[in-house]
């Protein structure tokens, strides 16, 4: 049970730091003006696959044996509007 526990814990620790690491990238993106942020992610990895729905992403495209998961990030500057930027990781 202990071993379980310290899984957990381990786990739980690198899903928070994950989604923060996420989250940064996503005010860089709005500071730059991107509009859009884009994942793939390996149908396989399904962990990774629920945490970005949590955060907020959806299925763009089926690519296979990965999905292109998409952000819409909606950026009120007068340019950024203009622009089709995307920051794919």
């Amino acid at each position: 049970m202990q071993r379980f526990l310290s899984e957990l814990s381990a786990l739980c620790r690198f899903l928070i730091i994950i989604s923060v690491l996420i989250h940064e990238a996503e005010n860089y993106a709005q500071e730059i003006g991107i509009q859009h942020i884009l994942f793939h992610v390996e149908k396989s990895n399904t962990e990774a696959f629920r945490l970005y729905e949590k955060l907020g992403y959806k299925v763009f495209r089926d690519d296979g044996n990965r999905y292109m998961m998409k952000k819409m990030r909606f950026i009120l500057r007068r340019n950024a509007l203009l622009q089709k930027n995307m920051l794919i990781f």
